[in-house]
């Protein structure tokens, strides 16, 4: 059988070994010594299939042993990635119960792999080690490395020390994702604004360890801050601040304790912003003219209006709005101020129903969009809408009340889709469109198998400029 692969032109080859696995390549490598040549001197290397294998403490040192040897083999040839992936291994039983070990040996060699990797001129490094007894810790050299461009670590300890940072360095990292991973001391957030002058993504997922993070560059353009841990407090205030960033996302959906944190952004340009959960006690977005997107949900039960008013009087200019059914009731607080929302074109609601408690807010919402020119009221989940709302609760507010609110968006409204929730109140919200909206172009409504009562009487409604779409959803 012909060896074609031998033949190939090196770049050829190498683009080819790129989508192999370690244990691949060796395979690949003893084929030929032309082949051996082109895994020796392939730029990338993925020893990230060993992740879902279970060693003891002599099967790994096997596996180590054997990439040891092929990377003194390899020598100083480029490296534009190094992707790894490990997780603790089983060493003895105690008491009819299995032990984890990370040994020093692993923790010895993971490092100097590392530190071999930036010999080479490393350019992406990805980096996942899944323990649950020791998180290995970062060689210094990685954020020292030229030629590092991306940088992904999961469940790992980032030290930099204070003599590292004062270096008069430039990275040239343009991604960073840290995920499970513990930061010790504040000196890396002043490396990232002093030394990543070419950062455009930052993006931070359960990150440990952190006090107060004061963050200043000139290049980041896209910020992610997600911390969903139910049990714990996300621990830290954000200060964020760059003229570039278009694009920020925190998520807080599973923190709900009580905080006395604060977020401060002073992102001129922010296009797109998500923020979902927790508020903290303090909020400053700045100015943002330019925002096209943000959606705003919290998942705490309670909402501290203040603190939503200082969001919401920020993005008061944005054209796509999305909230959930918690921001919504706090339009209803005795405490609300009437806030004009001029720049909302586009509506998004996601609620669990459409009872009595929740039509005055949503009332009170729309009154401040006069310019809204598309509505979407849906579910949060469909298998939610028959469980938390009656016939009883949801089923207070006529047309006549829709009509006394003389709400300005009813004459610019051009689509509308709607979940036909059970009660009254839906279908009366939906007549209400239907027979007063003149620029109304398309109406899609939602509805469940037993409520063709609803569907019949929206249909006498039905004018002929208005097509209106019906769509059978079933409950869960």
């Amino acid at each position: 059988m012909a060896d074609r692969f031998s033949n190939l032109p090196k770049e050829i080859a190498h683009h080819i070994l790129s989508f192999i696995s370690f244990k691949d390549l060796t395979r690949v490598g003893s084929v030929s010594k032309r082949s051996q040549g082109f895994c020796l001197s392939t730029p990338f290397l993925n020893l990230n299939d060993f992740s879902d294998v279970r060693l003891c403490c002599s099967t790994s040192k096997g596996v180590l042993d054997s990439i040891d040897r092929f990377l003194s083999q390899r020598g100083d040839n480029k490296m534009l990635s190094f992707r790894f992936s490990w997780r603790n291994h089983d060493t003895h039983e105690n008491a009819g119960r299995i032990e984890r070990c990370f040994c020093d040996e692993e923790k010895f060699r993971l490092s100097k792999w590392i530190e071999i990797a930036v010999r080479c001129n490393i350019e992406v490094v990805d980096l996942w080690i899944a323990s649950s007894v020791w998180y290995p810790k970062l060689p210094t050299s990685l954020f020292l490395c030229p030629s590092l461009r991306s940088l992904v670590v999961i469940n790992m300890e980032c030290y930099i020390s204070d003599a590292a940072a004062s270096l008069d360095f430039s990275s040239n990292l343009e991604y960073i994702n840290l995920s499970s991973v513990v930061i010790v001391g504040d000196v890396f957030w002043k490396w990232i604004s002093h030394c990543c002058r070419c950062l455009k993504n930052l993006h931070l997922y359960h990150v440990y360890g952190l006090k107060d993070v004061n963050l200043e560059s000139s290049s980041l353009e896209s910020f992610s801050f997600v911390f969903l841990d139910p049990f714990s407090d996300y621990g830290c205030s954000l200060n964020i601040s760059g003229d570039k960033i278009e694009n920020v996302c925190i998520n807080l959906v599973g923190s709900c304790y009580p905080s006395k944190k604060s977020f401060e952004f002073s992102t001129p340009n922010l296009k797109h912003l998500q923020w979902l959960g927790n508020f903290g006690t303090h909020v400053e977005l700045g100015k943002l003219a330019g925002l096209e997107r943000a959606e705003i949900s919290s998942t705490c039960g309670v909402v501290d209006f203040d603190v939503l008013f200082c969001i919401l009087r920020c993005i008061c200019r944005v054209r796509v709005l999305i909230l959930n059914d918690e921001i919504v009731k706090a339009f209803s607080m005795d405490s609300y101020v009437p806030l004009q929302l001029d720049g909302v074109c586009d509506l998004s609601i996601q609620t669990l129903n459409l009872n009595d408690g929740f039509i005055p807010a949503l009332v009170a919402l729309l009154r401040g969009m006069p310019s809204l020119r598309s509505l979407y009221v849906n579910a949060r989940q469909v298998q939610d809408c028959s469980s938390t709302s009656t016939e009883s609760n949801c089923s207070g507010f006529s047309m006549g009340y829709w009509k006394l609110q003389n709400l300005a968006f009813i004459s610019e409204i051009q689509e509308v889709a709607l979940q036909l929730y059970h009660g009254s109140n839906a279908v009366e919200f939906a007549r209400y469109i239907l027979e007063h909206a003149p620029n109304l172009g398309k109406m899609t409504i939602y509805h469940f198998p037993d409520q063709l009562d609803a569907v019949l009487k929206l249909q006498s409604t039905m004018i002929a400029s208005a097509p209106v779409s019906f769509h059978e959803v079933s409950e869960i």
